[in-house]
């Protein structure tokens, strides 16, 4: 399955999950140190919009990797500690 299928797959997904709800149920929070489906939607929007400047310079040839992104142990250990 290609990115864009498992796109369209993760937004029909996400439609089903959600659209029903209300604003009350979507800003619903378990405790003040919790994030809300609604908090949590944003900061998916936020980081996937940081993208696209990215996409953008790909597309146009014009990307190079950043200096950092040549270390490849140091992107591994970066990741691995994002997923924790």
């Amino acid at each position: 399955m290609d990115y864009l299928n498992r796109i369209d797959k993760n937004t029909d997904l996400f439609i089903d999950s959600f659209s029903e709800l209300s604003t009350e149920e979507l800003n619903w929070k378990i405790n003040a140190k919790k994030w809300s489906i609604s908090q949590n939607l944003g900061h998916l929007i936020k980081i996937n919009k940081s993208y696209f400047p990215i996409f953008e310079s790909i597309q146009k040839g014009k990307f190079s990797t950043p200096l950092i992104g040549n270390f490849r142990f140091y992107a591994h250990y970066l990741g691995k500690n994002i997923l924790k």
